[in-house]
């Protein structure tokens, strides 16, 4: 390299360098030049902006410039499964984010090097693709399709891992120097990005003590809250990413193999690649959804897939039932304080966006089930302590959340009846009658008249 070229320099007569030794110390001169006006150009181009995507596109275009390659990237790889793709890129000639010859999921069995180089920290510098026709079919046609025929890339770790890679240098074309400074960029701006994305303010849900804990709403939309991280569903697309996480959480007690994956969650649908369409659902979920710690949710072990065994996770659905079964031996009054409790966890069926998925079914039939009776119960306490102003309002909601709830209904007409609010009374009665069944609206007439509540 050059700079080791200089240092050998400093020792010799410089007046007796041989012409070849002088055109070496210009070439360094030249490069130590355009190295120092590079770093100073971007930097002052990026003190207008604090947007992490601009400064990455901007990092990027100056490689491409530095070193006069063709297309540079920040490639994110997750060792974990073995998938990889392309995070932000720029194309000299089509722009920014354009298509590209990239899959969707790269598998790293197939870029055994790259694996190799990340785990060591060192560069990956091929100078000359078609010197792999031979030894390394796979790659080499890999690189081919991808329209590379010289590849630089440096790596970066931790969270997240991946590389700075650009293709086709003209220019500097064994020299990583560059590409180390900028994966530092690289690698603060993919994370304050996607800590842009992930992060919310929120309510510290009280089973968040520490940095370890994780905390996920099942019931209703699906909800990931941490210490300082909050996620739902609706803010990233990645559907069978979340179809895998409750499955798991629905599965906790074991591993789950690819295969049971498969069989259930993509059971109606014709799957050419079982192994790959995992890897590439989990890839894109891990990285859509960023990290509620500094741990990942879902790992990849011998035995199949499970939830992460370093982080304490509590569902909504844990304490939920836990609340139902405390309440059965409790007096009235601590008994509706638990019995609210529940209640207040129950947002809607099951995995709402996928509630009639069939792998859901039982479970989220069994859930309606208990919130039926929670429904029951806390109504019932709550009237023989004659709050019916307390009746009222959890039987309206309860109501809201299930129309054909007919004890809802119930519990709602005695409470208001029993008020002295016989109007009220009359025309949530005549709303029980448009929102039951037949038989179901005879029932709470019989409950009525068996309680001796009049409403003639």
């Amino acid at each position: 390299m050059l700079l080791e070229f200089i240092l050998r320099m400093l020792n010799k007569d410089w007046s007796h360098l041989t012409p070849n030794e002088i055109a070496l110390l210009k070439d360094y001169i030249r490069y130590s030049a355009s190295f120092e006006h590079t770093i100073t150009e971007l930097e002052r181009g990026l003190h207008s902006t604090d947007d992490p995507k601009h400064i990455a596109m901007k990092t990027l275009i100056t490689a491409c410039e530095f070193y006069e390659a063709d297309w540079c990237g920040i490639l994110l790889f997750d060792l974990d499964i073995g998938v990889w793709r392309p995070y932000w890129w720029y194309d000299v000639k089509r722009g920014e984010m354009a298509d590209t010859a990239f899959h969707e999921f790269e598998f790293s069995e197939e870029f055994g090097r790259w694996v190799t180089a990340l785990k060591a920290g060192d560069p990956v510098i091929i100078e000359d693709v078609d010197a792999l026709r031979e030894t390394n079919p796979v790659e080499y046609r890999n690189y081919k399709r991808l329209e590379a025929s010289s590849i630089i890339g440096v790596p970066f770790w931790k969270r997240p891992t991946g590389f700075i890679v650009i293709r086709n240098p003209k220019r500097n074309k064994v020299d990583p120097n560059m590409l180390r400074i900028m994966a530092y960029v690289a690698v603060s701006t993919v994370n304050e990005n996607r800590m842009a994305e992930s992060f919310r303010m929120r309510e510290r849900k009280p089973e968040i003590h520490n940095e370890n804990d994780v905390y996920v709403n099942l019931m209703g939309n699906v909800e990931i809250h941490s210490m300082h991280y909050h996620l739902d569903e609706s803010r990233v697309n990645a559907p069978m990413g979340w179809n895998i996480l409750v499955y798991l959480l629905l599965h906790r007690e074991r591993h789950v193999s690819y295969t049971e994956l498969i069989n259930r969650i993509w059971s109606e649908e014709d799957v050419a690649d079982p192994s790959g369409k995992i890897r590439g659902a989990i890839y894109r979920f891990r990285h859509s959804v960023g990290y509620p710690v500094d741990k990942t949710l879902v790992v990849s072990e011998p035995a199949g897939y499970v939830l992460n065994p370093d982080l304490n996770i509590t569902t909504d659905t844990d304490l939920f039932e836990k609340y139902w079964h405390q309440a059965k031996d409790l007096n009235d009054a601590s008994r509706i304080e638990i019995l609210k409790k529940a209640f207040s966890l129950y947002r809607g069926p099951l995995y709402m966006s996928e509630k009639s998925a069939t792998w859901l079914m039982d479970e989220s039939f069994r859930l309606a089930g208990i919130y039926a009776s929670v429904v029951s119960e806390l109504l019932e306490a709550l009237y023989r302590t004659r709050d019916y102003a307390c009746v009222r309002d959890y039987a309206t909601k309860a109501i809201q959340m299930d129309p054909m709830n007919l004890q809802a209904h119930y519990w709602l007409t005695a409470s208001l009846a029993k008020s002295r609010n016989r109007g009220l009374a009359k025309q949530a009665l005549a709303k029980a009658k448009e929102m039951l069944g037949e038989e179901d609206y005879a029932d709470v007439l019989y409950q009525l008249e068996n309680q001796n509540i009049k409403l003639g």
